[in-house]
């Protein structure tokens, strides 16, 4: 693994084809190379040195990802977060951003503590994220991929949805063999004053290349009221008609610490940004959005650009805001298997506008054009057969675990081992990490997603074989999910 330090030269090596939670598309090949780098070689190489440039199937070749890693240099000038850096509760409307006046964590200097999954649910049909409703320690929310929502009470998962939104609602094609859609229902957030207001939104792709965020009341934890959906957004997948890619939708939902609602978009699908969405913030693609649900499409206060918060993203299907801090993680899926990287990049609490350069820049070396003023990610991977989907998650806040708070949790959907750092603040404008970890677990199946309960503890949504996305026989294994406990 390396962390990220800055922005060289390099042409553009593009990236991982394949969608971010739900790759099932071929790697592509890498455009401009630098003078003397062999198509599909990776940034850093000397010329002549070359990966395999030819798709091969999961197994056939084994890379390794890269493990470990050593903590930044320039760590003894960073500043420990003070308590005017700390998250007190979300507000009850959006409001203008307010920085952390120390962002990040203390590095420990230590590894994470021995840790297990513990199975929650299991024959789950294409599960996509879990949630948990603010005041019900007793529910946890499962979303599947083709619009059902289903519920574990008390650590029984009910064989009643809460709701089914496959009946035309939401868009997604049956997981079958050769056909693993990157639509359907993928996205779910609890008002953060669901306990008065009973208010939640999911998101999903829509029949005709829509992308939605609608809003649902429950009433009955047990049941949503499907009656009360009010749309709240409603996109063009594909702003410029591009009808043959149906992947890089984003869809990640979270209400920040100022109150508004997130919404992360990807650059529409295709290889290398076709819709030359990236650095162009006027759409709402490659974007993270920051809008207040209580008054859209007015923007909310303190954007960069309209309703865009920052921008140059390929596909960030998961982030996340430390429930403590307020510090926002983003993983964003990278692009060709041999030349691109998969990226996890780090902002503190209330800096707008920040640029991540795709898809003028890859990674912290891959550059096709002017990347001044772009920001490196904090951490980076080079996309591999074998590691080629980040997926972000969650800084750990619960109680179970003491040795794990303040580290943030993620893994690669591919490789399906379950990793640590610590994000210790900016330098500069570069998010710096110490301690990243391995913590040991590889899960039995694809990691799709992580979510978080009311108590800070992390769940682990898991689907498909480990070596593709059907076991031997060509059949979709069904979805598990678990909670990471202590050994």
């Amino acid at each position: 693994m390396v962390a990220a330090n800055g922005c060289s030269s390099e042409p553009d090596g593009g990236g991982n084809e394949g969608g971010v939670m739900l790759p099932g598309q071929t790697p592509g090949q890498t455009p401009g190379q630098t003078p003397g780098q062999t198509p599909g070689q990776t940034p850093g190489q000397t010329p002549g040195q070359t990966p395999a440039d030819d798709p091969v199937m999961p197994g056939d070749q084994p890379a390794e990802a890269g493990t470990g890693g050593t903590p930044m240099d320039g760590m003894d000038d960073m500043t420990p977060p003070g308590d005017d850096g700390m998250m007190t509760q979300i507000p009850t409307s959006c409001q203008a951003p307010q920085p952390n006046a120390a962002p990040g964590n203390t590095c420990p200097g230590t590894p994470p503590p021995a840790l297990t999954l513990t199975e929650i649910a299991s024959g789950l049909v294409g599960p996509t994220y879990v949630a948990q409703a603010p005041g019900d320690p007793t529910r946890l929310y499962i979303l599947e991929q083709q619009g059902r929502i289903k519920v574990v009470k008390d650590g029984v998962l009910s064989p009643t949805p809460v709701a089914d939104l496959s009946g035309g609602t939401v868009s997604a094609a049956e997981i079958l063999p050769g056909n693993y859609s990157e639509n359907g229902l993928l996205g779910m957030v609890f008002d953060p004053q669901f306990e008065t207001t009973g208010r939640l939104w999911l998101s999903f792709t829509k029949p005709g290349l829509q992308y939605s965020v609608t809003e649902y009341t429950m009433s009955d934890p047990d049941t949503l009221d499907m009656s009360s959906a009010k749309e709240l957004l409603n996109f063009p997948q594909y702003a410029f008609a591009i009808g043959d890619a149906t992947n890089h939708v984003g869809s990640m939902l979270a209400f920040g610490p100022d109150g508004c609602m997130y919404i992360s978009r990807g650059d529409g699908g295709g290889e290398y940004d076709r819709q030359n969405s990236g650095q162009d913030t006027s759409d709402d693609l490659c974007s993270i959005l920051r809008i207040d649900v209580d008054t859209y499409p007015t923007p909310a206060p303190g954007n960069h650009d309209g309703h865009v918060w920052n921008y140059g993203f390929r596909n960030p299907w998961r982030f996340s805001f430390d429930s403590e801090t307020g510090d926002l993680y983003i993983g964003d899926v990278g692009q060709d298997v041999g030349s691109g990287f998969e990226e996890i990049m780090v902002e503190p609490r209330g800096v707008v506008g920040r640029n991540y350069g795709w898809s003028v820049m890859e990674g912290s070396s891959v550059c096709s054009g002017v990347c001044d003023g772009m920001t490196p990610p904090a951490l980076e991977y080079g996309t591999s057969q074998t590691a080629n989907s980040v997926i972000g998650g969650y800084v750990y806040r619960g109680s179970n675990i003491p040795g794990l708070v303040g580290r943030y949790i993620w893994a690669d959907w591919s490789e399906r081992q379950i990793k640590t750092f610590v994000y210790a603040g900016d330098q500069g404008g570069q998010a710096m990490i110490c301690d990243e970890y391995d913590t040991g677990i590889t899960a039995s199946q694809k990691i799709r997603s992580f979510g978080e309960g009311i108590d800070g503890e992390i769940y682990v949504v898991t689907a498909g074989a480990p070596g593709g996305n059907f076991d031997s026989a060509g059949n979709a294994e069904p979805g598990t999910l678990y909670r990471i406990d202590p050994m």
